[in-house]
């Protein structure tokens, strides 16, 4: 069942950031005076008309993700045509005097309608994060388990919590190997540390950074101390009675954080969160600036998978997520972390189609605005029979990355 709910929430998040994305060429459509024929919600083939405004009807589609907008003279150059039947030549387009035909319009106009859409999951990305950042911005707070004797931690006055058992940990290695680990429980009473040197780490931040040796990444807040070695910083830190207080810590020496003693000396517990409210300027950079890695991060995730699949290697697509792997996210985000990582994750998709309908990848926005460009600057049309050619191309090229990606997500199954 749980699964079920999972695929539901990511077609319902899906169909609503597509449409907003649609309606963004619907609007700039309009507002230049181009025709809309139809606002589709879902895809073809048409399961009703909802109703009719104007020259534009509303239609629901059987396809239940997305949606389209359908544009007087989209798909055609003002001068190219259709092949005729019985000579073969191109004929002239029943747009081609159409003032109201999209192919009629100046540059601008067609490069602004073709690019609404990915301004509007761009903005609404950043109107989201920018909403997290004002609500409840999670930030880290590592709680404290047991603090080594004479350690920098021990030397500062953090207290660990309660020894609670000893355990051993077993099991296989990727090698096949088999080994086994004591391991002290202790309880959650010991401190936490909030802060350093006055500064909070937001989750999220660690959400759109890579770790460089290919590693999982550790919370930004761990990251720093260890970046600041035989520095003295001060840790706000969360005694047992909520109680808070600063204290005076000298990190150890790069070789020592190097020979996995650790800055500080002290055994983690568990990662918590706290949550943190901004003002609105404050949470509008913090918005933008989340907004702009995240896209970062995607186009070098995507970079990363070309140029490993033309080196013969697949490692990049462990980090990107196909249909079977986002519907895995769905269900962690919607049952394993609070509500407010469900609205992060809505700004992240948003994101995610905003970068990829600007890639110059047939049929997406992106090659349109290339291809209308090039047209332009080099003075030639392109036929019929080459645009058809090239957006089938690009379709294939995309569903067959589709494939592998999904087909990467079902292998993480059993790995």
């Amino acid at each position: 069942m749980d699964g079920l709910i999972n695929i539901v929430l990511l077609l319902f998040l899906l169909t609503v950031l597509v449409l907003l994305h649609e309606l963004g060429h619907f609007i700039a459509a309009r507002r230049a005076g181009v025709t809309v024929h139809e606002f589709g919600i879902g895809f073809p083939p048409r399961a009703k008309v909802l109703f009719k405004r104007g020259d534009t009807i509303y239609t629901l589609n059987w396809l239940p993700i997305g949606g389209f907008v359908r544009l007087e003279g989209e798909e055609r150059s003002p001068a190219d045509g259709t092949p005729d039947e019985e000579t073969d030549r191109e004929r002239p387009h029943p747009d081609a005097d159409d003032p109201r035909a999209f192919v009629n319009q100046p540059l601008r106009t067609r490069l602004w309608i073709l690019f609404a859409g990915v301004a509007v999951n761009f903005v609404l990305a950043w109107l989201i994060f920018t909403l997290v950042a004002m609500l409840a911005q999670p930030i880290w707070k590592v709680r404290v388990a047991d603090v080594q004797p004479d350690s920098p931690a021990a030397t500062a006055g953090l207290s660990g919590g309660e020894y609670l058992e000893t355990v051993t940990v077993s099991g296989v290695d990727a090698d096949g190997v088999p080994y086994g680990q004591e391991l002290d429980l202790f309880d959650a009473s010991g401190d936490a540390i909030v802060a350093v040197n006055g500064m909070t780490f937001p989750v999220f931040d660690d959400m759109t950074r890579v770790d460089p040796d290919g590693g999982a990444t550790r919370p930004g807040l761990l990251m720093y101390v260890s970046e600041h070695p035989s520095e003295t910083l001060t840790l706000t830190i969360e005694r047992a009675d909520g109680t808070l207080e600063d204290l005076e810590a000298t990190t150890r020496t790069a070789e020592e954080i190097e020979a996995q003693l650790g800055a500080l000396g002290f055994q983690i517990q568990a990662y918590e969160f706290d949550y943190q409210q901004n003002g609105l300027v404050d949470s509008l950079v913090i918005g933008l600036e989340r907004t702009i890695e995240t896209s970062t991060l995607i186009l070098r995730a995507l970079g990363g998978i070309v140029v490993g699949l033309f080196s013969g290697s697949t490692e990049g697509l462990d980090d990107v997520a196909g249909p079977v792997g986002m519907v895995g996210v769905v269900g962690d985000v919607r049952t394993l972390l609070p509500p407010i990582f469900l609205l992060w994750f809505v700004g992240l998709i948003s994101a995610n189609l905003a970068v990829l309908n600007a890639l110059p990848i047939p049929p997406l926005d992106g090659s349109r605005m290339v291809m209308a460009v090039v047209q332009r600057l080099s003075g030639d049309r392109i036929s019929a029979a080459t645009e058809r050619l090239v957006y089938f191309a690009g379709w294939v090229a995309m569903m067959l990355f589709i494939v592998i990606v999904t087909v990467s997500d079902i292998q993480g199954l059993f790995e």
